[in-house]
């Protein structure tokens, strides 16, 4: 015996219609996320990626400049270890 799973809900009418929105959705969310700039984090003892403003994440956060090369400082995080997040250049 063969069963059939069909979707349910208000406006949902049959498998096809279902597939369609369903890829929609999948297309905008990738479409959202292609333009969202992406978000440098580095850790204390590598190498700074981008030379700028950089943010600590630790309580409190604490914010300095960085030029490139340069090695990411060691906070001694409350967390044990330093992480860095790159504010602007």
């Amino acid at each position: 015996m063969r069963h059939t799973v069909k979707p349910y809900g208000i406006g949902v009418k049959n498998n096809s219609q279902f597939s369609i929105s369903h890829s929609q959705r999948l297309a905008q969310r990738r479409a959202a996320s292609w333009h969202e700039p992406l978000k440098l984090r580095a850790y204390a003892g590598e190498a700074c990626l981008q030379a700028g403003q950089w943010q600590a994440l630790d309580i409190p956060p604490q914010t300095r400049r960085f030029e490139q090369g340069e090695i990411m400082s060691n906070l001694d995080s409350a967390y044990g270890l330093t992480v860095w997040r790159f504010l602007n250049a």
